[in-house]
């Protein structure tokens, strides 16, 4: 679309504390000149990494609500991009939102677990529908916890990288047409950590890493899509996309590291924004 500012629907939760989902996505995508107009999925206290007795608050209904208002007002969008489902019928419910303003990009990040395990707040069944909800996008963005239930296979703790582009093909070969597996250890390089690209129409795969910083840091996912995919608005290559995500996200969470963060509270963005706004 000819729209001066790119405008993209963000279907994620809102967590009121720990640095995740929409409270990295908005700050993110619009400090790279983009408009996020968020659509919560649910609302929780705290993240569900690291914390317990977090209060939740499912929005299937404000979901269906806010679709048909946004149908009424005949918005468009240049990108549609979904996150964290706080259930399983929330999955049909943004392949509607697909088929209504995604003729453009659509990402889906699959969001269902880390370190082999779901998180808490996801079902067996919610896995089975984000197995045909991915097949609606165009680009998908799971860890490797993810890529393994999508796939219905286990997650090995490496991976040649041989073996890393056949997963991350036929996680392409669900539906879309390009996939990023992010947090790939590879055997071929001790120490790092890579994010796999396979681009489907091109036949084309890249491995993309930096050196490792150790720690497990919430949204970290949402930040990487949320770069590759402004970079993507802003026309670029998959492959200069994944090398901007991947180096922004190594320096956020070494920042992270320098300053003695505790992991559970996310990504200190909060840094960036503040020097940015003193040019």
């Amino acid at each position: 679309m000819n729209r001066e500012i790119p405008r993209v629907l963000a279907l994620h939760d809102l967590s009121g504390f720990g640095r995740c989902a929409l409270t990295v996505i908005i700050p993110v995508m619009s400090s790279l000149g983009i408009q996020v107009c968020p659509v919560p999925t649910a609302v929780l206290s705290t993240h569900t990494g690291g914390f317990t007795d977090f209060a939740f608050q499912d929005m299937t209904e404000f979901m269906k609500d806010n679709l048909r208002h946004y149908q009424k007002l005949n918005l468009s969008f240049d990108g549609v991009y979904s996150g964290f489902l706080g259930s399983a019928e929330q999955c049909a419910i943004v392949e509607e939102y697909i088929a209504a303003f995604g003729s453009n990009h659509v990402l889906v990040d699959p969001v269902l677990g880390d370190n082999g395990v779901l998180y808490s707040t996801v079902t067996e069944s919610l896995v089975c529908q984000m197995r045909r909800l991915v097949s609606k996008a165009k680009l998908i963005t799971p860890n490797m916890t993810e890529g393994a239930y999508l796939l219905e296979e286990s997650a090995p703790e490496s991976m040649t990288k041989d073996q890393a582009v056949r997963w991350a093909k036929r996680l392409c070969d669900l539906g879309p047409s390009c996939c990023i597996l992010t947090g790939v250890h590879l055997k071929e390089e001790n120490g790092k950590m890579f994010s796999v690209l396979y681009d489907k129409k091109k036949n084309k795969s890249l491995c993309y890493g930096s050196q490792e910083v150790y720690g497990e840091y919430p949204g970290a996912g949402d930040a990487f899509a949320s770069v590759f995919l402004s970079y993507l608005l802003k026309e670029e290559t998959p492959e200069k996309c994944l090398r901007f995500a991947s180096d922004y996200v190594y320096q956020k969470i070494k920042l992270a590291k320098e300053q003695g963060n505790p992991p559970r509270e996310g990504l200190p963005l909060e840094f960036e924004i503040k020097e940015s706004m003193k040019q």
